[in-house]
């Protein structure tokens, strides 16, 4: 597990982090989009986890006799988390994609299928082995980290 970074970033393959300053303490949030985990950190030390599918989770903890909550909010294209400290707000930030690229699940699935059976195709014509299903799901992972991951920018801002 790596430290919380100094500074809030973004990224589709990192997830995203948004780090708070309280009282002389780091208080850092980070969460993934891809797999749903979330992660809250006082100081490189982790106080909460929580894997969620949803447009709106919360993390509760305590850290130096006072009670603190992170929450973290969807409304796309922006991904908001408040920090509150003993029930009032303290600081929010929000990651806005500024340009965002992605594939809708059906077009996926339709190079997916055109993939595999362009691959059996060639396979059973040629009497080849099934090596060829296998290159073309690899040339799939190719050309959707290429389209979504590349092409896609963020920005963190006070939210």
């Amino acid at each position: 597990m790596t430290p919380p970074p100094e500074t809030s970033r973004a990224s589709y393959l990192g997830g995203y982090w948004f780090i708070f300053s309280d009282e002389g303490r780091q208080i850092a949030a980070w969460g993934s989009t891809l797999t749903g985990l979330e992660r809250v950190y006082v100081d490189g030390v982790q106080v909460s986890e929580r894997r969620k599918f949803a447009a709106e989770s919360a993390h509760d903890f305590s850290a130096g006799g006072r009670r603190y909550g992170v929450s973290f909010e969807v409304e796309k294209p922006i991904l908001r988390c408040r920090l509150e400290r003993d029930g009032e707000a303290i600081g929010a930030l929000q990651i806005r994609w500024l340009q965002r690229r992605y594939l809708a699940v059906w077009q996926m699935l339709a190079t997916a299928i055109v993939l595999t059976g362009a691959a059996a195709w060639v396979a059973e014509t040629f009497e080849a082995s099934y090596w060829p299903l296998y290159a073309a799901a690899a040339i799939l992972v190719v050309v959707v980290y290429c389209y979504v991951i590349i092409g896609s920018k963020f920005v963190v801002e006070p939210g």
